[in-house]
């Protein structure tokens, strides 16, 4: 009788020793893929805000002239281009993304990029606002892009 209690005493503290085995493991793979999210977040927020710097204050590189005003021509170019890879590297961006123009009611203007997901991983959205000048008229636009991986 005594050793059938003991066999049972040993299985039983088997199974909560394997119980504790998979849930420490279970823990420690939630907490790097959080970490993993978080530093990806981090990067397209960065990438996100360098490519929005680059575009709307580099008067070299970017869509604005010597005012910091949104440059048509310069916008036809970047739109007509930003499907190319190498050429949207030079404004630091380099995962999916989406571009828009809009006007003060959100209606858009301009955009290019892919379509945005509902849900993405490291999906990050900025807004700004800038002037577009189209000839001689300036208006005031709202300039977004989102970038997710």
């Amino acid at each position: 009788m005594k050793a059938q209690a003991f066999s049972l005493d040993v299985v039983v503290s088997i199974l909560i020793l394997g119980l504790l085995i998979i849930s420490i493991s279970y823990l420690t793979n939630q907490i790097i893929q959080d970490s993993y999210e978080q530093r990806r977040r981090e990067n397209n927020v960065n990438q996100a805000l360098l490519a929005l710097r680059i575009l709307l204050e580099d008067e070299e590189i970017g869509i604005v002239d010597q005012r910091n005003l949104i440059n048509s021509t310069k916008l036809k170019d970047f739109l007509n281009n930003c499907d190319n890879e190498t050429f949207m590297s030079r404004f630091g961006i380099t995962r999916n993304f989406y571009f828009r123009i809009s006007d003060e009611f959100y209606s858009p203007l301009y955009e290019c990029g892919y379509s945005v997901p509902q849900k993405g991983e490291g999906l990050v959205h900025f807004t700004r606002i800038g002037l577009l000048r189209n000839g001689s008229k300036e208006k005031i636009v709202r300039v977004s892009l989102v970038i997710w991986a």
